[in-house]
């Protein structure tokens, strides 16, 4: 960084905006970690919703040397943004999916604001710097954890950064896209080959198949399509040898780690009678199911984001919180028309990225990396999960090395249409904030039940049907019967604790003639 500084001279604005950037990954994954108010994917989104939204509106008022962004993109984001909208009056629950779909819109307008200013070398090294950052400290806490009870194994179903030790996978391929978009452009070091070591035994060790075989793709094409010289994809094979003979060696006692589930080991039953569903990890049958209450309900704008949490068609067909693949989520939550523009925006992206490399190599591996992450995403949550969508929208924005010239006017108008745009996405997150602190919280007063009342963007806190306070119970009763996912049986629930609810009980419960009443 010294020598970068030294080379291109002072501090800017944009540097002191992409430091500030770069230690969102690390804050997001503490505050995951120490902070019982985001102990969860639900409720880990607001922290990282307002880290973004700060570094946003820093872009928009901060003076500085900008990307333009052309008008076509703006106004397909618009697009998008509305059409969502529309989307979620399909939802289940529509104040959630109203509050899950601007923060899809916030994340890409954060991925937007990445690219106007990073501009130059040493932004877009900064904001590289602090992926490595993060993945180095859960290498580390992995490491105290193994060092503290190293035959126990009871934090990988509930990785403490993570909500599954799977969704460290997110991280590691993205890692692994960052190291190889320099081993492709013969950009190597030793530090580059020992975070490489590093990363791949992670990869094989955790036994995740979706970060594995992306990460076997880039290294395979580094030489048969982006033809790097011998001397660097020798360097680079031995290096994963070494880590995967390293990640064979160390016992693992835990059926969800370990170099045999790359290979199917795991479930060798399902594989010999051809189960596609068991070896996709039951992925097929939430494919299946998606695709089909997506088609019969509402093929053109889609169910709502976020329906698959709310959904109450999951008892009949099994779809989990998250859909496991962008290419369903995005099918199922906004529909045809918003898979049209969503495809639009992507195909600009990967047009802007493939003009603005410098030779007919750089654009080989900007399609080897693009390949390499949208497979793993095609199988697994990256665009669903918060931090694996901070992580892309600081690290997307890198793939295009745009040097054109700007024109000052012009860049500021678009930075006031976009401040207008996010001033409706402001509200909703502060009402979704509300919720979630009201929510999060020991139940205490009627207000957090306003509260949530008025912007039931989340399933209803059971442990406030546990309070002492007569009063209290049966207002959150009343609450958890009209807004809940299960309302039924806490309707049920109600009866037995003798509080008085018949004159709401749902529609969908007198008519199952349950016996209690």
């Amino acid at each position: 960084m010294i020598n970068l500084l030294a080379k291109h001279g002072h501090f800017t604005v944009n540097h002191i905006l992409a430091l500030i950037a770069t230690t969102f990954p690390l804050i997001a994954l503490l505050g995951w970690q120490q902070s019982d108010l985001f102990d969860s994917p639900l409720k880990h989104r607001p922290i990282i919703i307002w880290l973004e939204l700060s570094f946003v509106l820093l872009h928009i008022f901060l003076p500085g040397k900008v990307r333009d962004i052309s008008w076509q993109t703006l106004g397909l984001v618009g697009a998008f943004a509305l059409l969502g909208s529309l989307s979620s009056i399909n939802a289940e629950n529509t104040y959630a999916s109203i509050a899950r779909h601007a923060e899809i819109i916030l994340h890409i307008i954060f991925g937007i604001s990445i690219y106007q200013r990073c501009n130059d070398t040493i932004t877009r090294y900064t904001l590289t710097i602090g992926i490595i950052i993060a993945f180095i400290y859960t290498v580390l806490h992995v490491a105290l954890l193994l060092s503290i009870v190293p035959t126990n194994y009871d934090w990988v179903a509930h990785f403490p950064m993570f909500s599954n030790i799977r969704h460290w996978g997110y991280l590691l391929i993205l890692v692994m896209c960052i190291i190889y978009s320099q081993i492709l452009k013969e950009q190597t070091s030793k530090y580059l080959y020992i975070l490489l070591f590093l990363t791949v035994f992670c990869i094989f060790w955790s036994g995740g198949r979706g970060s594995f075989i992306p990460a076997m793709f880039l290294i395979v094409s580094a030489k048969f399509i982006c033809n790097i010289s011998w001397r660097t994809y020798r360097i680079t094979i031995l290096v994963t040898v070494a880590a995967g003979f390293l990640a064979s060696a160390l016992p693992v006692e835990n059926g969800s780690l370990g170099i045999a589930r790359l290979f199917f080991l795991d479930r060798l039953d399902a594989v010999s009678n051809l189960d596609i569903n068991r070896i996709s990890a039951n992925r097929i049958s939430i494919y299946i199911s998606s695709f089909k209450e997506q088609l019969q309900s509402a093929p053109l704008l889609g169910m709502g984001a976020d329906n698959f949490r709310y959904s109450f068609a999951q008892d009949t067909h099994g779809i989990p919180t998250q859909p496991h693949s962008v290419l369903v989520q995005i099918i199922y939550e906004y529909g045809i028309i918003g898979s049209l523009i969503i495809a639009g925006l992507l195909y600009r992206f990967i047009n802007m990225s493939l003009k603005c490399a410098e030779n007919k190599q750089e654009r080989f591996a900007i399609l080897c990396i693009l390949g390499a992450f949208f497979f793993s995403a095609s199988v697994d949550g990256h665009f669903y999960h918060s931090f694996s969508l901070l992580c892309i929208s600081l690290v997307a924005p890198l793939l295009i090395n745009s040097r054109q010239e700007n024109n000052h006017g012009r860049v500021q108008v678009k930075r006031t249409a976009i401040f207008i745009g996010i001033i409706p996405l402001l509200f909703i997150m502060y009402k979704h904030t509300q919720t979630f602190i009201a929510y999060s919280s020991p139940l205490k007063n009627t207000q957090q039940i306003e509260t949530v009342r008025s912007f039931p963007s989340v399933i209803l806190n059971n442990n406030w049907l546990n309070s002492d306070n007569p009063d209290l119970l049966k207002a959150a009763f009343e609450l958890a019967i009209v807004r809940s996912d299960v309302q039924c049986g806490n309707a049920v629930m109600a009866k037995l604790m003798g509080i008085d609810i018949d004159d709401i009980i749902p529609p969908a419960c007198e008519n199952r003639k349950i016996s209690i009443w």
